[in-house]
């Protein structure tokens, strides 16, 4: 089994930035969803209720943000150091505080998502992982849902096309690390993989919601509710949740790459 394509998302919910390496730190991918674009009442938003924010590309290079979106100028916008100004917010049951951009990345983020927002950068990069996505003491992730980093295979994704006879693409599913060479869903079956100096814990199946319906280049959902509708036909959980993919945490550091062989160090049984 080999890694086929690496992705990023620097803001959460935008669209995948395809790269044929990734650095691996205690977090996931480094830069991965440390900036949020937030409303007037500190909420969070995501593409679940903003779906526009599938279509911005964003990028960080070196401490500079850059954003794209159809129909905007490009922005580029510095990003905050110690003494930037903070802002808290609460995201999955954890209090938080980031850094704000400045009042041109406000209301250019405004104009994207048709209402008042601001971009917030998490503070240190990190928030502890929860307990009930079977997080041990001292996991840390980004603004991630529930994991540093999502593994999926592409026999798992060819199985669902064919099944519904359509051609879903890979990045509709927000996958960091995606791999050829093995069976559908045979990831569902790991307990710890090595990726070149790289080890990973699987943490969990991946639950699937309403934002993999969407399609990420129009942002409309499916009329269907596709491919919700056809997982719950053969991917149900016991606790009736429809998973697709898988979760990993890191516990060796350092870098992937694209070609990279992929090693089960251990199965289920």
């Amino acid at each position: 089994m080999n890694v086929s394509q690496l992705f990023q998302y620097p803001l959460k919910s935008c669209k995948a930035s395809e790269a044929t390496k990734l650095e691996i730190v205690a977090t996931g991918v480094r830069n991965d969803r440390v900036v949020a674009a937030m409303d007037a009442q500190d909420t969070v938003l995501t593409a679940r209720t903003h779906p526009m924010l599938l279509q911005v590309s964003a990028r960080i290079t070196d401490d500079q943000l850059t954003l794209e979106y159809p129909g905007l100028e490009q922005l580029k916008a510095k990003l905050p150091d110690k003494g930037s100004v903070e802002r808290s917010f609460r995201m999955f049951d954890h209090d938080l505080t980031g850094h704000t951009l400045s009042s041109e990345v406000d209301l250019w983020i405004s104009d994207v998502l048709r209402t008042d927002a601001q971009l917030i950068v998490l503070k240190n990069d990190e928030r502890p992982m929860l307990a009930r996505h079977n997080a041990k003491e001292g996991d840390i992730t980004t603004l991630t849902d529930a994991s540093p980093i999502h593994l999926l295979s592409t026999a798992s994704l060819e199985e669902l096309n064919r099944r519904l006879g359509r051609q879903f693409p890979i990045h509709q599913f927000r996958p960091n690390v995606v791999i050829d060479g093995c069976d559908p869903h045979e990831e569902d079956n790991w307990k710890e993989v090595r990726i070149g100096d790289c080890v990973f814990e699987v943490q969990m199946a991946c639950p699937r919601c309403v934002l993999s319906t969407i399609n990420p280049e129009t942002g409309v959902a499916d009329p269907q509710s596709e491919p919700l509708r056809a997982w719950a036909g053969y991917r149900k959980a016991a606790n009736n949740k429809v998973n697709f993919g898988t979760y990993l945490i890191p516990r060796k550091l350092g870098v992937i790459e694209v070609g990279m062989e992929v090693i089960v160090m251990q199965a289920g049984g």
